[in-house]
């Protein structure tokens, strides 16, 4: 429409999609790793919010190091242009901080429920529900 990128009209020098994609999928995993942890190794309570969070990082700390042993494999230009920092010599990091946010984010929306609901267990609609 304009002519210009969303990085071009906000000033940014480089490509912010990837921190974009870190941060959601720190928000959107969140819920499926809590709900597993709870319903496989039984945990409640702070451990049910803590350890989502611990995984989270430690996957996205992995991605991190793979993608730079994939760029070292590649070596050279080839690497770079697959690491993709963009100059950023902090990019692993600063990927890794938006996972944790969204983390964060969701740790708060799913405690600010389940403190309204008065419980951390199932939702309301599924008490009571017994398997044939």
């Amino acid at each position: 429409m304009s002519g210009q990128s969303l990085s071009g009209m906000l000033g940014f020098t480089r490509n912010h999609c990837d921190r974009l994609v870190h941060l959601a999928y720190g928000l959107l995993i969140f819920p499926p790793i809590r709900e597993m942890f709870m319903l496989h190794a039984k945990v409640r309570g702070f451990w049910s919010y803590f350890l989502p969070l611990d995984f989270i990082m430690s996957t996205s700390a992995i991605y991190e190091l793979l993608e730079w042993a994939s760029a070292i494999a590649f070596g050279g230009d080839v690497g770079a242009a697959f690491l993709g920092t963009q100059g950023d010599e902090w990019d692993a990091q600063r990927d890794m901080g938006p996972a944790g946010l969204g983390s964060v984010i969701a740790i708060v929306i799913t405690l600010a429920l389940n403190l309204r609901r008065r419980g951390d267990g199932p939702p309301p609609s599924t008490q009571g529900f017994s398997a044939p």
